[in-house]
């Protein structure tokens, strides 16, 4: 067990996007993460993700996972790459790296877990 946060992404563009997991090391993330279109101005369904500090190889070391993002072209049904960003937990810390899109990210405390806003601009 490690420690979590649920993961709100909100899209202010104007694109119908897709939030996809590209790599990670040490995270787990639940819930349907490809199957799901942000419309513009919506919010992606709440899923949560967690750091996988009990396992021994992950004990001392940070997590994180990458979210991919595509927007959907209405016009010829396919994606076209919109960009990226990863997200770590250090030490009961979250943060945003290497975002290859405007994003705004936020945390708040909600008893136990975090709360994570993440909005697409």
């Amino acid at each position: 067990m490690g420690y979590g946060g649920f993961v709100n992404i909100k899209n202010s563009t104007t694109d119908l996007v897709q939030v996809q997991l590209g790599s990670s090391k040490c995270m787990n993330a639940v819930g349907v993460w490809n199957d799901e279109l942000i419309a513009p101005g919506s919010t992606y369904p709440r899923q949560y993700i967690e750091a996988s500090a009990s396992f021994p190889s992950c004990m001392n070391t940070e997590s994180y996972l990458n979210f991919v993002l595509a927007k959907l072209d209405t016009s010829t049904g396919k994606y076209t790459p919109l960009g990226s960003f990863e997200m770590y937990e250090r030490m009961n810390n979250w943060s945003v790296e290497n975002a290859t899109t405007d994003i705004t990210f936020t945390t708040s405390k909600n008893g136990d877990q975090e709360v994570i806003n993440i909005v697409l601009s």
